[in-house]
């Protein structure tokens, strides 16, 4: 394995003394600026090449794939993000050619359309795809990807789309020129696919950081006394309806009510189960409830990764049916800058999702101290909080998570203005088990910045 990445000044010609190791299996050149078609013209001679990495090499082209796709076709891993000379035509010729591949990563590769998707599609072994900010890839391309990659695709990543929907119901809809690469290229159509095994999900958190804001002592006082009392009133009548807090939803498909969920059902049902473990659809603006729930849905109990980040589209009642599709097995989610989601569908997180490691809440700007409490009484497996730009959050809620989550060890409440500043005094007492601490505000004299 050779690591590259980052150096400026790697040419041609230093690859090509490279690749003179016949025999490499892992090359990383991320961000060399200066390498161009011909320095993976000459890599794509190393026929044992596993893992590449060649993010943010602006100069490369399609001839790069199409070189890769001939030479190196017991290639599992690429990672070609942010390559803007990459287009469909270069992703044909390397699905037709690397049909080993697993993982590949076309972020920002902003000429990928819908035909480089459906080769991808094509592919055995496919596990991972990165597909965020490909503004031109469309619903139908989507759909054919997750119906051909059904019992392989565990990761999504979709960030960033800002025209998909995924409101897609049936093959009907597809676009036929999505077809037109298998057709004109026999290599292209896929082998029978033996069902991948379900490969384990391990999240662990390394680096953590806490972070508060600062206040005047005299509002926070005021705050933490009125969300007190919104706190006993919330919790009573969350916990009194606990186990059906998902029937609160307003939309049908949220209903608990049998005749809609045995609807949501047959319509997931006829799209087929996916294999899908992480899923990101953060910034996907256009994204509906009703489509997400179903996708969600045909996930089946196999999701542990949800970033509905910035997705402005979705509410409390729409959150709180998707958590209770998505159910114990989540462990990592981001509804950050989701503006409408409030106490309801995060308090329904204790209830339907209890085994969250990481939540990422930044910018819910309707979150109050009742919610939080509910949670910090459940989620006990939590390790990763962000609540940073939550305007009505004050010391009394994280004071509850700090007690109720014992294996809390990054919070995040930068730009949070009612907490006091006597919440790092508090911060100094949990220090030992938090890796990292930042604060906000000036009091170096009780928080210490590493």
């Amino acid at each position: 394995a050779r690591a590259a990445s980052g150096c400026a000044d790697i040419t041609d010609a230093g690859v090509h003394a490279l690749a003179r190791c016949t025999a490499l299996r892992c090359v990383m050149l991320a961000r060399c600026a200066r390498l161009t078609d011909l320095g993976v013209l000459w890599l794509s001679e190393c026929a044992e090449l596993r893992v590449l990495g060649l993010s943010g090499c602006g100069l490369l082209s399609d001839e790069a794939l199409e070189a890769l796709g001939r030479g190196c076709a017991r290639l599992e891993r690429l990672d070609v993000s942010k390559c803007g000379g990459v287009s469909d035509a270069g992703v044909v010729a390397l699905a037709r050619g690397c049909r080993e591949l697993v993982e590949v990563d076309v972020s920002w590769c902003q000429q990928i359309s819908g035909v480089a998707v459906a080769a991808l599609a094509t592919l055995p072994r496919l596990a991972a795809l990165n597909l965020s900010m490909c503004f031109r890839v469309r619903d139908d391309a989507v759909a054919l990807l997750l119906n051909e990659c059904s019992t392989t695709l565990k990761s999504l990543l979709l960030r960033g789309c800002r025209t998909l929907e995924l409101d897609f119901d049936a093959p009907a809809r597809l676009s036929p020129d999505l077809h037109a690469p298998a057709a004109a290229n026999p290599a292209l159509l896929a082998p029978s696919r033996a069902e991948a095994a379900e490969a384990p999900f391990s999240a662990e958190f390394e680096t953590l950081t806490v972070t508060s804001a600062r206040s005047s002592a005299a509002a926070a006082a005021s705050a933490s006394a009125s969300a007190a009392a919104r706190s006993s009133d919330f919790a009573s009548n969350i916990e009194t309806s606990s186990t059906s807090s998902a029937a609160v939803a307003a939309p049908a498909v949220a209903s608990s009510s049998a005749g809609d969920e045995a609807t949501l059902n047959e319509e997931a049902c006829a799209g087929g189960s996916i294999s899908l473990s992480v899923l990101s659809v953060a910034r996907c603006t256009k994204l509906k409830a009703g489509p997400l729930q179903q996708l969600v849905l045909r996930c089946g109990a196999r999701l542990r990764v949800l970033d509905v980040s910035h997705c402005a589209l979705l509410d409390n009642a729409s959150l709180v049916a998707i958590f209770r599709l998505c159910g114990a097995q989540l462990r990592v989610l981001s509804v950050a800058g989701c503006a409408l989601v409030g106490n309801l569908s995060v308090a329904a997180l204790g209830v339907h999702c209890p085994r969250l490691q990481s939540l990422n809440l930044s910018e819910c700007v309707l979150l109050e101290d009742a919610a939080l409490e509910l949670i910090s009484r459940s989620l006990l497996e939590l390790q990763s909080l962000d609540v940073s730009n939550c305007p009505r959050l004050t010391d009394l809620a994280l004071f509850s998570l700090l007690r109720g989550c014992p294996r809390l060890t990054m919070l995040d409440a930068a730009g949070c203005p009612l907490l006091s500043p006597s919440f790092c005094a508090v911060l100094r007492k949990y220090e030992p088990t938090l890796d990292r601490i930042y604060a906000s505000f000036l009091v170096p004299e009780l928080v210490t910045l590493p």
